[in-house]
């Protein structure tokens, strides 16, 4: 994992609810949203921004990572599907 480390997850798949942190770019405007999934628990390292926030019965941890890397990665899949 870039720019954190994993703790954790619950053995079980869950309702895990994402929400965007409203002070990053990619949150305007964007509605929560939630899916069953395993909910990761990370240790993040403070130089890295996280646009997302996953929140189940097991506690809340960062999700989204947004740093250079994955903005290039998400910009050359944006272009693919344009």
């Amino acid at each position: 994992m870039l720019g954190g480390c994993f703790t954790h997850h619950p053995d079980d798949h869950l309702k895990v609810r994402y929400d965007y942190k409203n002070d990053h770019v990619l949150s305007h405007e964007k509605a929560s949203f939630a899916i069953m999934d395993e909910h990761y628990f990370i240790e993040r390292v403070e130089k890295n921004t996280y646009f997302l926030e996953s929140l189940s019965t097991y506690g809340v941890s960062d999700a989204g990572l947004m740093n250079v890397s994955v903005q290039r990665d998400l910009s050359t899949v944006i272009r693919w599907f344009k």
